[in-house]
């Protein structure tokens, strides 16, 4: 039984600090990344309030890193996987609308 209050607290420990670890930089990435911003917007028109919009982002920020771990390559905003969200550098190959 102790061991499970131990644990029971090791994991409570461990996701405040990945929480406190993720907040600021996932603020950084909606304002200053592009796809992040588009998935933003997504969310907002869904009426998800922005503190959950927050924890998307921080949990898709926690994906690219274990992505660049495993794959051991650098982080390419291009290959970013983001649902309905055109890139800023593929609008060049878009045909233009009449």
């Amino acid at each position: 039984i102790r061991l499970l209050s131990f644990l029971r607290k090791s994991f409570s420990f461990l996701r405040q600090a990945l929480r406190k670890a993720l907040y600021f930089p996932a603020l950084s990435s909606i304002r200053h990344c592009s796809p992040i911003k588009d998935l933003r917007e997504r969310f907002l028109e869904a009426g998800k309030n922005k503190m959950q919009i927050v924890g998307v982002v921080m949990h898709k920020l926690i994906r690219i890193v274990y992505g660049v771990l495993k794959s051991g390559k650098p982080f390419d905003q291009t290959k970013l996987a983001l649902p309905n969200v055109v890139l800023e550098e593929e609008t060049d190959f878009l045909p233009a609308s009449p």
